[in-house]
Formats: structure tokens, C-alpha cells, sequence
């Protein structure tokens, strides 16, 4: 079985354990309207997102679909795979050369640091299907997060409120709220502080 992903449905089976694949957010779409979509956002992540004003790069992605919160200000660079399906909270940071596949829904909670160089994949593939079929699950990040420089989220994740994802790593599976995970694949290190009531700073000129 195979459905359209709805941006908040993870991993699923039938009633007789067989697994349902999720077609990307963009299937929704008319041919030529896809098509025309796909195109801008190209143009997004060719030019739009390397302009030395945030607004601009901001106003853009909101127009793509992207729902992104007060003082959220993508940095230069910041490639996004189908905006419709990203939800930035307020006070978001996401770092120069991050890369974001919201082709299966991006969630984000408020005051989260997404650091520079940072991938997030909705995206892959089967590999012990027949047909190779792709799949797509959203990742959904709480608030107060932080994920360090480098460090890959695979689809299907869910990051708790107030985690910390080392720099590096890369996460296959869930993360516990108020924790420390690190390494590949990501593992437990220590829990965090459970006292979190910070609000990022406001962003640096033409950051």
C-alpha cells in the first residue's frame, strides 16, 4: 500500500504486518503544477538563498509554503527540498549550508539551534524491496533543541524537548527528551539539564 505523506505520519503497517510507503508531500500536486513548484524552489536554492537579506530569503520560503515563526531567520545557503512541508517555530536558528528534505514534513520547535552543515532526510528507499520503493517519513524536532554542526537526521525521528545531538553524529532513532545522544549511530551519553527557559538572540547582520 502507498499514500501520500501527510507531513505527521511515521512509520506504519497494515493489519496483517505489511508496511505502508509514503509518497512524498509533492504528490498532492497536479503534474504541471509539481513541475512549476520544483522549478522555483530551484531557483530558491540557486539564487534566492544566497542574497544578503534574510527577509528576502525568509519571504521567499513562505511563499513556497514554508511556515516559519518570528525571529526564524534561515542563514545563507540553507538549501530546502519542498518548503510546503517545513515548520519552523519562533526563535528557530538554522546555520549556513544546512540542508533540509521536507518532502516528508520537517517539524521544529521553538529556540532549537539547527548548526551549519546539518542534514535532515525525509527521504529513502527499501532495500529489501522488490521494487526499491521510496518512502517518506517526517522528522519532528521539540523545543530547546540542539543539533551540532555536521550531524545527520535520518526519516522517521522524533527529538524530544530540550536533546542535544552531538556534532558528527548521525541519528537513526528516536531521542529522548533532555538528553545528550552522540556518535554513529547516535547513542545515549548523559542527560542535559531539565532547566531550560532560554530564548535565542536575535541574528546577526546579514547573517
Amino acid at each position: 500500500m502507498i499514500k501520500v505523506q501527510d507531513g505527521n505520519t511515521f512509520k506504519e503497517f497494515t493489519e496483517d504486518g505489511k508496511r505502508i510507503f509514503h509518497k512524498s508531500m509533492g504528490n498532492d500536486m497536479s503534474k504541471v503544477h509539481k513541475a512549476f513548484y520544483y522549478a522555483v524552489m530551484l531557483w530558491n536554492n540557486r539564487v534566492i538563498n544566497k542574497l544578503p537579506s534574510r527577509h528576502i530569503r525568509k519571504l521567499f520560503l513562505k511563499m513556497l509554503g514554508a511556515k516559519i515563526g518570528k525571529n526564524t531567520m534561515p542563514a545563507r545557503r540553507v538549501e530546502v527540498l519542498f518548503p510546503k512541508g517545513l515548520k519552523l517555530g519562533d526563535n528557530v536558528a538554522v546555520g549556513w549550508f544546512a540542508e533540509l528534505d521536507a518532502r516528508g514534513g520537517i517539524t521544529v520547535g521553538d529556540n532549537t539551534n539547527i548548526s551549519s552543515h546539518v542534514k535532515i532526510i525525509t527521504g529513502s528507499h527499501d532495500i529489501d524491496d522488490p521494487d526499491f520503493t521510496a518512502d517518506f517519513l517526517p522528522v519532528h524536532i521539540g523545543h530547546h533543541c540542539w543539533i551540532g554542526t555536521g550531524a545527520t537526521i535520518l526519516q522517521g525521528v522524533k527529538i524530544g524537548d530540550g536533546a542535544v545531538v552531538a556534532a558528527g553524529s548521525v541519528v537513526t532513532k528516536d531521542v529522548p527528551a533532555r538528553t545528550v545522544y552522540g556518535g554513529i549511530p547516535a547513542r545515549y551519553i548523559r542527560d542535559r539539564n531539565s532547566d531550560l527557559n532560554y530564548t535565542l538572540g536575535k541574528l546577526t547582520f546579514l547573517y
